[in-house]
């Protein structure tokens, strides 16, 4: 049945005009290709306290979802059916194991995140909500996920909320309580990245000879997932006790640190080969999410934070000079 509503929709996505199948490729990307530019930007520029709890909510979203691909190993539709052809731009962004959908349970988690710190203001809140439905049925409407890829994704995403957000307000509740969350998180990634990386995987190959899925390749994903996790447990607990980064003064400040932060997570985003050179795989993914998160949430906003006050210290001076 599942895979009889992906025909149907082929159907509609091969008599539809090339712009509407690039509209839901666009709006797929806010998946993932999206979302760091809008976090950066919400982070370093808007609202620390709803960047904080979307990053902590993609953070838990990433790991039930990791999780549940290597529990049931489950293929994508075109390996299920032949009949199913997706784009040759979705399937770029479509690899590993198909449920649940990655794409789904990451928008749920960072949109749903900033839809729920802006329920009062209904028109904002409303449209995220409606972008994270239409990147779960962009999904189907590709063809690469089925409907309860995408169900179950979106229900990671949406339970990593309230969890995220029960985290963080227990932290506020008693002293050095960010302390424990980081002893936990390192051993709760600990057991995850043991699980995933000795448990046994379903080995098939198609006609040439090549693996459906590569199992070493999901388990890298996962290690990703694991050091993107940690990074964000470290990089809260070392901003909030060092830095205090606070909103821009002013639109061009902002300006100024969306685009030297946003650069700075680009460039460290696709440094994965120089991690991967000083450390071996796994360490070398886990070690690439951990440093580029670690810097978007404590390294540049310290840096930034310490050029702001010198400036404002250096305004401060000349204005307490006595005019002649």
């Amino acid at each position: 049945m599942d895979l009889e509503y992906l025909l149907f929709l082929q159907k509609i996505r091969l008599a539809a005009p090339d712009i509407v199948v690039q509209f839901f490729e666009l709006i797929s990307g806010l998946g993932f290709v999206l979302f760091i530019p809008i976090l950066c930007y919400v982070y370093l520029c808007g609202k620390k306290e709803d960047a904080t709890l979307a990053i902590w909510s993609v953070g838990f979203a990433l790991l039930f979802n990791g999780l549940l691909k290597q529990i049931f190993c489950v293929y994508r539709p075109w390996i299920r059916d032949p009949r199913i052809i997706p784009p040759e731009k979705a399937l770029a962004g479509a690899t590993g194991y198909s449920f649940p959908s990655g794409h789904s349970t990451n928008a749920a988690a960072y949109l749903g995140a900033l839809a729920w710190q802006n329920r009062r203001r209904i028109v904002l809140a409303s449209f995220l909500f409606v972008l994270i439905l239409l990147v779960c049925f962009s999904r189907n409407f590709l063809g690469v996920h089925t409907p309860q890829d995408v169900v179950v994704g979106f229900t990671c995403g949406m339970l990593s909320i309230p969890l995220a957000w029960f985290v963080l307000k227990w932290e506020k509740n008693g002293k050095n309580r960010d302390f424990v969350i980081l002893g936990v998180s390192i051993l709760i990634v600990a057991v995850y990245l043991a699980y995933i990386t000795f448990k046994s995987y379903p080995l098939d190959y198609d006609a040439e000879g090549k693996l459906l899925v590569d199992p070493q390749k999901m388990a890298l994903d996962s290690w990703s997932n694991g050091g993107l996790f940690i990074g964000v447990v470290l990089g809260w607990l070392l901003e909030k006790r060092f830095v205090k980064f606070q909103a821009p003064a002013s639109a061009l400040i902002g300006l100024c640190r969306f685009i030297v932060g946003f650069g700075g997570v680009l460039g460290l985003k696709h440094c994965k080969g120089f991690f991967c050179t000083l450390f071996t795989d796994p360490w070398g993914c886990f070690v690439t999410r951990f440093v580029t998160i670690i810097f978007l949430i404590f390294i540049f906003p310290a840096i930034f934070t310490a050029i702001e006050n010198g400036f404002i210290k250096k305004k401060e001076a000349v204005d307490e000079q006595p005019q002649d």
